[in-house]
């Protein structure tokens, strides 16, 4: 993913290859502990797939979901693409295999695959998703419907579990404009249900239960420490079925299902802190014998206006309340036979609680309310960072853009942030106001807007962060503009397009997918190519671009830097006195002849008496450091080469570095490095 301006992004098999290698690998593997591999280990985030949903579009239903890859285990998942290319679009890709010496192995590990839906490369069948049915109360059975496979960008996206050793802070694979992608240590990669190939078209499944299955590297191309723990599932609901009514925090029937869901997103019932209050309506125990659990942070001790309590019409069922402390452990219950259960939270202790609903001897219940009211929270701060002051512009339909912001909270409670995008810095509740939906916790710091779900246009962000029933906000300094690009971008009517991308230089320039460090109108990497500027330190940027220049070097006098054998090899000191090569070599060299004799003091002589062309660099030639050039510079060349006198003063002969002296000579800069 591109991160300001063009978020660039994500993937076909080379099987034979591909099973050498693994073949390779796993003797590698057998090898045992000599080998040392620190391997990734990747898996599904289940929490991810939670966030799902139905949508009808072009006649067909499809279930949108997300899907989160996170690497838990001890060495980077590293995959870069070989090149040249295989002339098809694709690019095959090798993984880089660590050992805990830092050496390493490469394998053939898929392909890599331009994808003009996201505007960059993705790894071609990352993911596998599908639907099962489900046998009886929690049973596997068969697939019903299969999405193709996926492609991802893979990259660095979130922080997974910052405890793990090997977690690198900052991330290593941040950009999806480059060939090398993969998961570092701890971090994860999460594709939110509104980008393109996230769904499993449902047209044609009837409603009931099934199992949301997503399976990462379904073919197994990558060498990793575990194999078996590739697949998460959760539980979805299609349609409405007879039998059940569910509501809008389901599912919650478990500790771990409600322990795993987004703290504060909407509709998880892992509530976080709830300042002072939080009233959830409308809710179901639709099957006999089940219990909904509801996870919530207490900020301090509770008080004796602290409380926990349900509300239901016990002619259709009566419920049971209790209350849980972090670890699942029942601390206190209500059961009555009243209208209401509650428990009060005096002088309970900060900390996490779960909230569990049960009907009474297997008795359902529709529309029951639960209000959580636990001690008063602080509000947290929030600074949005970008986009930054002026206006970022991204192209419609193409680019990803990350909002990012900090954050401050005087409790540390669980935050999460919404992002707004509004034509001015007010906040309204007009439709001006896009996508609510933007919501994560604040601890990953940024979200992704993907300009496909927003109309063009010039826009101001807002983040807004919320802990329990407080919020805070700020809006962005600089603009989003959402361009068009239309023509203006497409390669029509002969417009130049360098580097083949289908995107006009201009383009390539204005929207940061290509630099133009000379500004001449063309992508430097065109520049580079066509030989028109010159890169020879390989950073892939013109090296006119670059300040290059280094101080001049006492006695080089045009500073040509062209040595070669034609010239000498090193000063005479070097040949005659058996001392070491000067580091610099154009040092106390008067005539540039990449050599220290006499015909330095000669050259000098010359210039001083018989009219010869003065030295480009008069500086240069003043050995002596009087501020004038006369006999004198000459004379002291001569003393130190023949008669043992002093070096030069400073920088002399094996050194570099500016004149240190103030003279009316002028200073000397050359554009090559001597050192």
């Amino acid at each position: 993913m591109t991160v300001s301006s063009s978020l660039k992004t994500h993937l076909l098999v080379v099987i034979a290859g591909g099973l050498c290698s693994v073949l390779f690998s796993q003797d590698l593997l057998r090898a045992g502990e000599e080998t040392a591999l620190i391997l990734p280990d990747i898996i599904v985030r289940q929490s991810d797939l939670l966030d799902n949903d139905i949508r009808n579009t072009g006649g067909r239903r499809l279930l949108r979901l997300s899907n989160g890859t996170a690497n838990a285990g001890t060495g980077p998942l590293y995959l870069y693409g070989v090149t040249p290319g295989n002339g098809d679009g694709t690019q095959d890709v090798r993984q880089r295999v660590f050992r805990e010496d830092g050496s390493f192995f490469e394998r053939v590990a898929g392909v890599f695959v331009y994808h003009a839906e996201h505007n960059h490369i993705h790894f071609e069948e990352w993911a596998q998703y599908r639907l099962r049915r489900v046998i009886g109360e929690d049973g596997v059975g068969d697939v019903v419907a299969e999405g193709a496979k996926t492609s991802f960008c893979i990259l660095d996206l979130g922080v997974y579990n910052r405890n793990l050793p090997g977690y690198r802070p900052g991330g290593f694979f941040r950009t999806c404009s480059s060939t090398t992608q993969g998961l570092s240590v701890g971090w994860i990669d999460v594709y939110s249900r509104s980008l393109p190939g996230q769904n499993i078209d449902i047209t044609d499944v009837p409603d009931g239960h099934y199992w949301i299955e997503s399976e990462v590297d379904p073919n197994n191309n990558v060498l990793e420490s575990n194999e078996d723990n590739n697949i998460a599932r959760v539980r979805v609901t299609i349609g409405n079925p007879a039998d059940i009514n569910l509501d809008a925090y389901e599912p919650n029937n478990d500790l771990d299902t409600v322990m795993n869901l987004t703290v504060g997103s909407p509709n998880s019932s892992n509530l976080g802190p709830c300042n002072p209050k939080r009233t959830l309506r409308n809710l179901t125990l639709h099957e006999r014998g089940e219990s909904d659990y509801f996870r919530f942070y207490s900020n301090e001790t509770g008080g004796i206006a602290d409380f926990v309590r349900v509300d239901f019409d016990n002619t259709y069922g009566n419920v049971d309340l209790a209350l849980l402390d972090s670890e699942g452990n029942v601390i206190e219950t209500s059961r009555t036979d009243r209208d209401f259960e509650r428990i009060s939270l005096f002088e309970k202790p900060e900390g996490w609680y779960y909230a569990r609903v049960s009907g009474r001897n297997g008795d359902t219940s529709e529309g029951y309310r639960l209000s959580i009211n636990p001690p008063a929270n602080q509000p947290p701060a929030i600074s949005t960072l970008t986009p930054a002051v002026g206006d970022t512009r991204i192209r419609h339909g193409l680019d990803l853009y990350l909002v990012n912001w900090e954050y401050s909270d005087p409790e540390s409670d669980a935050a999460w942030v919404t992002v707004y995008l509004n034509d001015t810095r007010e906040l309204n509740e007009t439709a001006e106001m896009l996508d609510p939906s933007l919501h994560t916790n604040a601890d990953l710091g940024f979200v992704v807007i993907n300009s496909a779900e927003v109309k063009p246009g010039t826009y101001y962000v807002y983040c807004q962060i919320t802990d329990g029933g407080l919020t805070r906000g700020d809006w962005s300094e600089g603009t989003l503009s959402i361009v068009d690009a239309g023509q203006e971008c497409a390669t029509l009517g002969g417009a130049s397009d360098c580097n083949g991308n289908g995107f006009t230089d201009q383009c390539d320039i204005e929207f940061g997918t290509s630099e133009d460090c000379n500004g001449n109108g063309v992508p430097d990497e065109c520049d580079i190519e066509n030989r028109d500027s010159l890169d020879q330190d390989g950073d892939l940027q013109p090296d006119e671009c670059q300040d290059t220049r280094i101080s001049f070097h006492r006695g080089d006098v045009n500073g040509d830097s062209n040595l070669d054998v034609s010239d000498a090899v090193g000063t005479l000191e070097y040949l005659f006195a058996g001392s070491t090569q000067p580091t610099c070599l154009e040092a106390c060299d008067f005539n540039n002849d990449w050599t220290i004799d006499i015909s330095d003091a000669v050259s000098s002589l010359n210039y001083l008496f018989l009219g010869s062309r003065a030295p480009e660099c008069l500086d240069a030639a003043d050995s002596d450091d009087s501020g004038t050039v006369d006999l004198s510079d000459a004379i002291r060349i001569l003393n130190y080469l023949f008669l043992g006198g002093g070096a030069p003063p400073a920088p002399g002969p094996g050194a570099c570095g500016p004149d240190p002296v103030e003279d009316n000579l002028g200073d000397c800069v050359y554009d090559a490095d001597c050192g």
